[in-house]
């Protein structure tokens, strides 16, 4: 499997090969495809999830994938791919629980085009 190395150029063909589920983690959107033998992956269950939550359009392709793969997923496969993304969605509450609690009032940042500053809840940017 290979997904577009860079979606925000429409004329760029680079793909990189997928070669575990936290690679999708953060993309919008993924274009791609599935070549060679993906169906006989053992965290293709977990890849094709991951495509599906990442994905903001309705992609019939994808979903029709999704069902054959869930179909024929074994025991293991299902387990782990409910461990892999409970514990993702813990993590993703935690973290931003954590990064409240941890960022001082008052901190400041740039964010690559202004300084903001940290008021206890959420960053501001700060007036010039």
């Amino acid at each position: 499997m290979a997904y577009k190395l860079d979606k925000n150029d429409p004329e760029t063909t680079n793909y990189v090969y997928v070669s575990k589920p936290e690679m999708l983690r953060g993309l919008r959107d993924p274009k791609g495809v599935f070549y060679g033998s993906w169906r006989n992956r053992s965290d293709i269950l977990e890849i094709v999830e991951q495509l599906r939550v990442s994905t903001t359009t309705n992609n019939p392709t994808l979903d029709r994938i999704w069902a054959q793969v869930w179909k024929s997923a074994t025991h293991p496969q299902v387990y782990n791919s409910a461990i892999r993304s409970a514990a993702q969605r813990l993590s993703d509450e935690i973290d931003e629980q954590v990064l409240a609690n941890l960022t001082p009032v008052g901190t400041t940042r740039f964010n690559g085009n202004a300084y903001e500053i940290y008021n206890g809840k959420v960053w501001v940017e700060m007036i010039k």
